[in-house]
């Protein structure tokens, strides 16, 4: 099957620009109601949602068969599994697998990959938050030390494409993060709005180089980061910026796959939930990713909804990369 825009409604088309996360550990009579109203193109699993391996399985399996009885694109169903600290599959239910900070050879990378999509695969998910392509060594005291490939930048490029080559191979689909880098970083995104103070042109040296080479091998999608970068967008953060998604990564880096947005449900984002939907359209975001609130998913779903009624080609055009990469990958 493939998935063209003429053979969804708005509201089927809108719900593909959201990622969310949902409570409980099966797929309840509540959970597929709120699943009907915002036709989530995506479902993303925390620890909340996993007891152990029979229940997992069966969890993912009833969220296929319940869109395929809705008659739905399947959904990403994503985790975020990089492996050390950031596992939602814990041990000792789950294998579980190194963080990134101990991956330091090209081997190293792929078998890393390789296992990963091995134990994602099995649990039925087709999406992994990973793998990290941030810079740790940039800054002592980044709190992306223990998750991050050590080295260099061009060490971190020449292991992150090993593994997002390895991810493709294997059908699972790898979204980089955090762009455009928060190897610096020492505050966390969740509790507060993190400033960057490093200029364009050490970013185009340093934090840039991963990504960009990324996606010169095929990278699908990006996750961006909830961070204000001063020298390139002293109003929004980057998840929410035009300059630094639109003109930056769409324009200056041809980057044609999926842009999505870190949890819009983290202190860092300040902003109501209209004026994030806004700001997603302007800065041509993909993917609204909305891991807790109810709500505010609604909110985002009424207003891209309402968009796509009015015509709005940037949301279309937003579709339309959402359906290629599901096309690669969930056909």
């Amino acid at each position: 099957m493939i998935f063209e825009i003429k053979k969804y409604s708005p509201a089927v088309l809108a719900g593909q620009k959201i990622i969310t996360g949902f409570y409980g550990t099966e797929l309840t009579k509540d959970t597929k109601k709120y699943i009907k109203e915002v036709n989530p193109g995506g479902l993303i699993l925390f620890a909340r949602n996993i007891e152990n391996p029979p229940q997992l399985k069966k969890l993912n399996k009833d969220i296929l068969n319940f869109y395929k009885e809705l008659k739905l694109p399947p959904p990403f169903i994503s985790v975020d599994q990089e492996g050390g600290a950031v596992s939602r599959m814990k041990e000792p239910k789950f294998k579980e697998i190194s963080s990134l900070e101990s991956v330091n050879t090209a081997q190293k990378a792929r078998d890393h990959a390789d296992e990963m999509c091995k134990i994602i695969k099995e649990f039925h998910f087709n999406m992994n938050m990973a793998p990290v392509l941030d810079i740790a060594s940039l800054e002592k005291k980044s709190i992306m030390k223990s998750r991050s490939f050590p080295g260099s930048p061009e060490k971190v490029a020449e292991l992150g494409i090993e593994m997002i080559k390895q991810y493709i191979k294997n059908k699972i689909i790898p979204v980089g993060k955090h762009f455009p880098g928060i190897g610096k970083t020492t505050l966390d995104s969740h509790l507060c709005l993190p400033v960057a103070e490093q200029s364009l042109e050490f970013m185009n040296q340093n934090d840039f180089i991963p990504f960009k080479k990324g996606i010169n091998k095929g990278l699908p999608a990006i996750m961006f980061s909830h961070i204000l970068y001063k020298d390139l967008d002293d109003q929004w953060p980057a998840s929410l910026s035009e300059k630094i998604c639109r003109n930056i990564l769409r324009e200056n880096f041809n980057f044609q796959g999926i842009a999505m947005t870190d949890d819009l449900d983290m202190k860092a984002i300040t902003s109501d939930a209209v004026t994030a939907a806004s700001q997603i359209i302007k800065a041509d975001q993909d993917i609204a990713l909305i891991c807790h609130s109810i709500e505010n998913t609604k909110t985002i779903f009424d207003y891209f909804k309402n968009e796509l009624n009015s015509g709005n080609k940037d949301v279309l055009n937003s579709v339309k990369r959402i359906f290629k990469v599901k096309n690669l990958f969930l056909v």
